[in-house]
């Protein structure tokens, strides 16, 4: 593993007990947060998930709660938006009332 300089590392093999030091927690979170684009990953993660396996879960878990919350967002973001843009709608409408023609159909 040319990131940590382990010759090898399974699937379910603590990682701790390898001899992680603090440097081999950070340029792995390091290179999985630019590929994966996970803001939340933090070296920690190794310590708390100290296996291939329970990081795998944990950048799931992690993906899955940002992609939550960029939904929640986004939501709060158009809850805001629809009103103010009715609000200003009405405004306009006020200043320059449709006209009939307006809404009807075009005819040929």
């Amino acid at each position: 593993m040319s990131i940590t300089g382990w010759p090898e590392l399974s699937e379910s093999k603590n990682i701790a007990t390898l001899g992680m030091d603090p440097l081999h927690a950070i340029i792995p979170v390091r290179h999985l947060n630019q590929a994966l684009k996970i803001p939340d990953l933090a070296p920690s993660t190794l310590y708390t998930d100290p296996s291939v396996t329970d990081v795998s879960r944990a950048l799931i878990t992690l993906r899955d709660e940002n992609n939550d919350s960029q939904k929640t967002a986004h939501q709060s973001h158009l809850s805001r938006r629809t009103p103010l843009l009715n609000e200003y709608k009405a405004k306009i409408d006020q200043l320059h009332p449709p006209s009939a023609t307006a809404d009807s159909p075009i005819s040929n």
